[in-house]
Order: C-alpha cells, then structure tokens, then sequence
C-alpha cells in the first residue's frame, strides 16, 4: 500500500483486494473462518519512512481493523502513528523503494474468547497526512484454536534403494499440550499406514519427530501424502483447524544406476532419467529453462530472484549414482552461469552453490565445490549488481566448472549433488554436466612411465603418470650407438615429453633416461617402421 499527495485523507483498504508490493503479490482473501477459534493471529511485515525537512513533520498513520461476523462495525486491533510506524527514519525525499532492513514484522493477536466469532473481516487503513509512502507484506491472517496440529515436514527426499522409512515433523499449533495423536501416510495411490502417538508432551508451539513406518518406492518420482488426526488435549480429541493437517510431496529413488561417463545437457524431459530433487518446502526449486544454455537452448536453472520467502533455504539436484571401476582418475565439469542482485562486496547473504559427493547412498556425503558471491558469477564485472532478473545470453556469461574427484578412485558408485542456498538473490544456471574416468595403460601403471606409439612413424611420447622432477636428460641411440637426439632438463618438465624423429631412419631406437639417481636410469627399444 503506498500513497501519495492525491489521494483522500483517509483510506480504506481491505485485505480481499489484491495489492502488488516488494515484488510479490498479496492474494485475494475473503472473511476468515474463526468458528470455535481462541484467537485470530495477524502478522504482516511493515516498511515507512515520515516526512521532515528539518522544520515541519508530517506523519502518517497505519491501522488494522475487524468485523466479527460480517458486521458492518469495524474495531482498531493495531495503530501507528509516525516515529512509532517509521522503519526507516525520515527524510524530505520520497520513500521508493525500501531496503530489506526497513521490513519489520508486526503481529497482532486478536481475543475471541471473550467475544466469539463465526467470521472475521480484516481492513487495512492508511490514515494519510501528506506525509510518506508506506508498504505492507507478507499478510498471513491464522485462527488459533484449542486443539491444532500440522505437518510441517517429511524426510528423506532422496533415496537411492526402494525401501524408505520417513520420519515426519509435526507442530502443535493449537493453545493447549498435545498429549497423543494420529498420524498416516501413502504413497501413491496405496493404503494409507497409520500408527497412534501416546504418552508425548507437545507444548503450543513446540515441535515433534515421529519415525513412520517402512514403505516402499517404484524408481523415480513418488507421491507422498502424510496427514495427522484426533490430536488430543486436556479440553478434549479432534482437531479443530483441518486446513494444515495434510502435506504432500514428491519423494523420489534413485535406483537407476548410469555407467560413466554421465554426460546431461538437459535437452530432454527434466528430470532426466535417474535424476532427483530434494525440494523439502514444496516451493520453488531447480527446474529446466528453454530460455538459456551452453551451446544448446536449454538447462537447469534455480530461480532464485522470485525465492523471497525463504532464506538459506537448500534445494539439492542430484545426479543418477555413476558406476565405475579400476578408474586412474574421476573429473567432474559443468557449466555455470550466474549473477548476483546486491554487490558482492555488500554485507548481505549471497546465494550459494555447492557441489558433495556421496558414495554410499547419502548416509554421508563430502563438499568439493562451494562458491557464492564474487566467486560464484560469471558476469563481466564481479562487483556489480544486476537488480533485474538474470538471464544469460551469449557464451562468454558461461564458464566452465572442473573438479577433480580422484581421491574417489578406484571403484564406484558416485553420486553428485548440486545443492543451492537461497538467499533471494538472483538465478544460477548450470549446464553440460559430465562425469568420466580415466584408465591409464597397463606399461604406464607398471612401470611408472609408458613410451608410445611402438612403433612410431614419425615420433613419439615419453609418459610418466607424474611429471618427473628429478629427470636430467632423455637421449635417442641408433641401432650402431650414436646419439640422434638429446634434451637435458632441470627439475622442470611435463609428464608427457615429445620426440620427433622424422628425419631419422627406419629400425631399432634406444631411448635412455637419465635421472639424478643414476641408479634410477632406464633404456627401452623401440621401433621405428617404415
């Protein structure tokens, strides 16, 4: 709600009419039903600043009002008047655009026991003294009653065997200590499991864990739905406030095992086969976009510049477990493109990505990748902020992302996650992702170094698995004895040297390398064809 010097001295402004403020939309909201409520909560986050050029002041005036059963007789549950409204101090300029430190949270608890109500009405009023702009947010309007419990959440989101055992948190939200109560889950279009919770002591407000018992998943995207029942209280059982005692997600298992390489563009259906979300608050989460990629016209995006609800919120992309085995090397790339909305040098949380590793089915997992910030984007100018939504649209916003993942060698499987951290910045996008294994051969593992092609053509490579600080010198001899070719070096050199013998004869070559340990010193022969 935000006014100006052209309006009325006085508005209303009712709830049930839509209003567009901090880029989010306050939806449409008709009388609530309070039938056998205590209470009524009315939280919403406030931002203000008065009017003063120094001399004069000029305040203005937020109120909140209710009608109890449709009544036409409006009652002030909340008003603020100027110093005690402003969240952000005053000044002569007009208030446009409020910080994120200017929001501040106002709750306002409305008695119904005294004066029960079927119904009530909430308006909004602005008492405007041509003074300031004000904003309001955020408007969440919940009856409290006696006996009220919710699901607030259910684990695992991810599993990679078919067996799942979830475990579910419950909150009391009613006044009174649950002391027992129901709790069922399905999944699927299965028989819904049901166990009785005795003997707990759950005080308003206060949360629970209750491990359910084991089901089972088919491969892939599971529907999940837990609901509570009857919980009982000193007033009596039942619960009084159906409309939170169901939560339903997506589970998913991971059972399809994929050989490496693993190479995703993400061209196809999302999620691609044997991939998996963890998406723990129903919300917005990683998705595909056709409106960006790395050489292709799509990827997997988290958007996270519309995420302004939850912050340090973790969503998780997983990754099909990689098979592989007798691997001399593991390296994982993708590419990434990313922005930030504030500054990255500005003291505010920054989105985070972060690329773990499991190997043994999520029961543990390590971090690889962490970036956020200035290290995270992949604009031009690392300190400036792109306050508009961010979408990358040419290569050179790209950039690739490699990392090394040997210490997990020899065997598999690997699973890789790419977890991002909300923090309602702006959108990460990530692309082109590939696992793969090296082999080294055989000569090369035995021997430490391998000399091939044999025979060779033209020339040939010296390969050591490690580049070689203590070689002195390679030297090439004919079949007769005599030096061809020579090159010394100094404790500095690559681990695959070249040797170019095109102008040299067909037939049997020595190849002698000097070390500093002489001791240490190898000759192999090799053939030169025709």
């Amino acid at each position: 709600m935000a006014k100006n010097d052209s309006r009325e001295d006085k508005q209303f402004l009712s709830i049930r009419k839509q209003l567009r403020l901090r880029n989010k939309r306050v939806p449409v909201r008709l009388p609530v039903n309070t039938t056998g409520a205590d209470s009524l909560i009315i939280t919403f986050d406030v931002a203000n600043q008065y009017w003063t050029d120094g001399v004069d002041t000029s305040v203005d005036n937020l109120s909140v009002l209710i009608a109890r059963n449709c009544s036409a007789t409006f009652t002030t549950v909340y008003s603020e008047t100027g110093t005690a409204l402003a969240t952000a101090g005053g000044g002569p300029d007009p208030y446009l655009a409020p910080a994120e430190s200017d929001w501040k949270k106002k709750r306002v608890v409305v008695n119904l026991v005294t004066t029960p109500a079927n119904s009530v009405v909430v308006q909004f009023r602005n008492g405007d003294a041509y003074g300031n702009n004000t904003y309001i947010d955020n408007i969440n309007i919940t009856p409290q009653f006696k006996r009220d419990i919710e699901v607030v959440s259910v684990s695992p989101d991810v599993v990679c065997t078919p067996a799942i055992t979830p475990v579910a948190t419950i909150r009391n939200r009613g006044t009174e200590t649950v002391t027992g109560y129901k709790i069922s889950y399905a999944v699927g279009a299965g028989a819904p499991t049901q166990i009785t919770v005795t003997g707990v002591t759950i005080a308003p407000g206060a949360t629970a864990t209750v491990t359910l018992p084991a089901g089972t998943l088919a491969s892939g995207a599971n529907a999940i739905k837990v609901f509570t029942q009857e919980p009982t209280t000193a007033s009596g059982t039942g619960d009084q406030y159906l409309v939170n005692d169901t939560l339903s997600k997506t589970s998913y298992a991971t059972l399809t095992q994929v050989a490496a390489p693993l190479v995703e563009t993400f061209e196809g259906t999302f999620l691609p086969t044997g991939w998996a979300v963890a998406n723990p608050d129903n919300s917005i989460t990683w998705q595909k976009t056709s409106s960006a990629g790395r050489n292709s016209a799509s990827s997997a995006f988290m958007r996270n510049f519309i995420y302004l609800t939850a912050f340090g919120q973790k969503d998780i992309l997983y990754t099909p477990p990689v098979t592989y085995s007798d691997a001399d090397s593991v390296l994982l790339s993708f590419d990434l493109s990313a922005a930030t909305k504030a500054s990255p040098s500005a003291a505010v949380p920054m989105d985070t990505l972060e690329v773990l590793v499991t190997r043994d089915c999520g029961n543990t997992f390590t971090s690889v990748y962490k970036k956020w910030g200035a290290q995270l984007q992949t604009v031009l100018d690392p300190v400036s902020p792109l306050p508009s939504e961010y979408v990358p649209f040419a290569d050179y916003l790209w950039r690739t992302e490699t990392i090394n993942l040997t210490s997990f060698r020899p065997n598999g499987p690997l699973q890789v996650l790419f977890k991002n951290s909300s923090n309602g910045g702006n959108n990460i996008y990530i692309d082109n992702v590939n696992l793969r294994t090296r082999i080294l051969p055989a000569g090369l593992r035995s021997n430490g170094f391998v000399i091939s092609p044999s025979p060779f053509s033209n020339q040939f490579n010296i390969w050591w698995i490690q580049a070689p600080s203590d070689l002195r010198y390679v030297a090439v001899f004919n079949s007769a004895g005599q030096q061809v070719w020579k090159k010394e070096y100094n404790g500095s050199t690559s681990n695959v040297i070249n040797v170019n013998m095109t102008m040299m004869a067909a037939g049997i070559y020595i190849v002698h390398l000097g070390y500093s340990d002489q001791g240490k010193d190898q000759e192999v022969r090799i053939l030169k064809a025709q």
